[in-house]
């Protein structure tokens, strides 16, 4: 699993990954914009916590266009999630588009962190593509303690 691979090589010797929740939910508008598509369109959203020794590690959210009826798909926390991708959507993710942002912590993301309204995050924002980069797979936020520098990295799956 690629998020628990991160957290090993950041340190992490305990990590419990935790399905929060999975739902079907109207498309959030920048998700929208990425994917070209209606105001009317639904996705699955998957919530997942990475907790290790020192508490959530990561909060992430993964969204998968999928029709209401979907919205009880189960994910396989052990699963490689380019793997769960590829089994749900029959296509191969061969870039990954990565955003690193900060951000501030609020509501949810606050919650999940056990942290006060406004202290410093990271999100890492990823838009998975097909071999041409033109055709997006799938959307997923990554909420992490700020310890890295933002920048923007274009990956090729080997």
């Amino acid at each position: 699993y690629e998020n628990i691979d991160l957290l090993r090589r950041a340190g992490y010797q305990q990590i419990d990954v935790r399905l929060a929740s999975v739902e079907t939910i109207p498309c959030p508008k920048h998700i929208q914009q990425a994917f070209q598509l209606t105001d009317a369109a639904r996705m699955t959203c998957f919530t997942k916590h990475f907790i290790t020794e020192d508490g959530t590690a990561m909060f992430t959210r993964d969204y998968l266009i999928a029709p209401v009826e979907d919205s009880k798909m189960q994910i396989d926390e052990e699963q490689a999630y380019l793997d769960f991708l590829e089994e749900r959507t029959q296509q191969r993710v061969e870039y990954v588009l990565l955003d690193i942002l900060p951000v501030a912590a609020e509501g949810e993301i606050a919650a999940a962190f056990d942290c006060p309204a406004g202290t410093p995050l990271l999100l890492c924002e990823e838009l998975f593509l097909d071999r041409s980069q033109t055709q997006p797979i799938a959307f997923g936020q990554n909420y992490l303690h700020p310890s890295m520098s933002s920048f923007r990295l274009l990956t090729q799956r080997a």
